[in-house]
C-alpha cells in the first residue's frame, strides 16, 4: 500500500533510511562513506522538514515501512529508499510513478534528482537521464553520484475532474497492474501483459508506433486534484480498418463515478474539433452494459452487431460524427 507519510512515521522513516544505506548502498560505496551517509538519520529536524513540506510517500507491508520517496514543490526528488528485504519487488518503480504523476498534476515541467550509483538504474528505467556525474561531500566523505532529470509532459486535455497525458514510463506500474485485473480485462478481448517488463516496453515504444505516425492515441487519465492514476482513454487509428476507435480502461475503484464518460467526451471533442476527424467508432461486447452506457452518454449511435473474437460472443459497433455532437461544458484543450 502507498500512502502519504505523517510525522508519526518519523522513527520508522529514519530507521529505514539508515538500514537501507548500510545494507544496500554498501554494494557501491565503502564502509566510511556508508557510515557518513547513514549518520544523516540523526538529523531529526531535516527529516521533519521533509515529512511536513515535501510530497512524501511511504509503502508498508504488515505494519512495516518497505519504501519511501519524496518530492519538493519545485520538482526535486529528494528521497528514494527501499528496504533491503524488499528490493526487486517493484516498490521503487511504484513510488517513482506516483511522484511523477503528482508532478504532472502540479504542472511541473521536469523532475530532477541526485541519484547514487545504486539508484541510477532505477531512475533510468523510469525515463530519467544523466545530466552530470559529480563528486559531492557528505560529512567529510566524497561520493560519486549523478544529477538526473526527466521531462514531465503537459496535459493534452483537462476536464472538470481529470487530466489526460501522453503515455510515459511513469505509467508502467499502474499500466501493468490495470491489465492484471481479470474484471477489468473481462470484456476487452485483450490478454494481460505477461510481465512488468512487457508492459514497460509497450509504453516505451508507444510514441514511435502510435503518436508519431498518426498524431494521437490513448492517453493516461489522472485525477486532477491528486494526480492519482485512474486508467486510460483516447482515440486510436486502426490502419487495417482505416478508422479511428474510441477506447477506455479504468481501475475498478474508479468505476461508477463517471470518469470514463467524462474522459471519452473530451477525447471525442478533441478528435472532431482539434484533429478534424469526421468519424469515430466505438466497440463494446454485447454483454458489457457499462461500456455501452458510456458510448450512449457521449452521443454515439448504435450501428450494428458483429462477431467478436471471444467465443460465442457478439460485439456492438457505435459511431459518432461532428454533426451529432455538441462541445461538452467541461472540455478544456490545453495545447491549442
Amino acid at each position: 500500500m502507498i500512502r502519504r507519510a505523517t510525522l508519526a512515521d518519523l522513527p520508522a522513516v529514519t530507521t529505514l533510511f539508515a538500514h537501507t544505506v548500510r545494507n544496500v548502498s554498501i554494494r557501491h560505496y565503502d564502509a566510511a562513506q556508508v557510515a557518513a551517509w547513514a549518520a544523516g538519520s540523526e538529523n531529526v529536524d531535516r527529516w521533519q522538514e521533509r515529512l511536513t513540506q515535501h510530497h512524501f510517500l511511504v509503502t508498508e507491508q504488515g505494519g512495516q515501512l518497505t519504501g519511501m520517496a519524496s518530492l519538493t514543490a519545485e520538482g526535486y526528488l529528494d528521497v528514494l529508499f527501499v528496504h533491503a528485504d524488499h528490493q526487486g519487488n517493484g516498490i521503487a518503480s511504484r513510488l517513482l510513478g506516483r511522484l511523477l504523476h503528482h508532478a504532472a498534476a502540479q504542472r511541473l515541467a521536469r523532475v530532477t534528482t541526485e541519484a547514487s550509483i545504486t539508484a541510477r538504474p532505477v531512475f533510468e528505467s523510469m525515463g530519467f537521464r544523466v545530466v552530470q556525474a559529480q563528486q559531492v561531500e557528505v560529512r567529510g566523505q566524497w561520493f560519486r553520484n549523478y544529477r538526473m532529470e526527466v521531462s514531465v509532459p503537459p496535459p493534452m486535455l483537462e476536464t472538470r475532474r481529470l487530466l489526460l497525458f501522453p503515455f510515459t514510463l511513469a505509467d508502467a506500474t499502474d499500466f501493468y497492474a490495470l491489465n492484471q485485473d481479470p474484471d477489468v480485462m473481462r470484456y476487452t478481448g485483450d490478454t494481460a501483459f505477461s510481465s512488468f517488463r512487457e508492459a514497460r516496453a509497450f509504453l516505451e515504444h508507444y510514441s514511435e508506433t502510435t503518436y508519431r505516425p498518426y498524431g494521437y492515441g490513448r492517453w493516461t487519465v489522472l485525477r486532477r486534484e491528486t494526480g492519482e492514476y485512474l486508467g486510460w482513454c483516447g482515440l486510436k487509428y486502426l490502419p487495417e480498418l482505416g478508422e479511428t476507435d474510441l477506447g477506455y480502461r479504468f481501475y475498478r475503484h474508479a468505476w461508477g463515478q463517471g470518469y470514463a464518460t467524462e474522459a471519452a467526451r473530451a477525447c471525442l471533442t478533441y478528435g472532431f474539433e482539434m484533429l478534424g476527424l469526421t468519424r469515430v467508432v466505438g466497440r463494446a461486447l454485447r454483454a458489457n452494459d457499462a461500456s455501452i452506457r458510456v458510448l450512449e452518454k457521449v452521443g454515439m449511435h448504435f450501428e450494428k452487431l458483429f462477431p467478436s473474437a471471444k467465443p460465442r460472443a457478439f460485439a456492438t459497433r457505435w459511431t459518432s460524427t461532428p454533426t451529432r455532437r455538441r462541445r461538452p461544458p467541461d472540455f478544456i484543450p490545453t495545447l491549442f
